[in-house]
């Protein structure tokens, strides 16, 4: 009777290891970087929100009456 070797990398005894595709790693790199420039864009909108509040410019109504 013939046993299977199993791979230490192999999901299942008597598979091969998975092989990642070639240039996996650049798109993994890729999508990180892109990542950080959409964390980094949130940064800069949600710190421009928080410095700008409150307005300075006061409302355009008051409770006095004019006459």
């Amino acid at each position: 009777m013939k046993s299977a070797i199993h791979h230490p990398l192999s999901q299942h005894p008597g598979t091969s290891p998975r092989v990642h595709p070639p240039g996996l790693s650049r798109l993994r790199h890729a999508a990180q970087r892109s990542a950080r420039v959409a964390r980094h864009q949130q940064w800069e909108v949600d710190t421009a929100v928080e410095d700008s509040f409150p307005a300075s410019d006061p409302p355009c109504w008051t409770l006095g009456r004019v006459g």
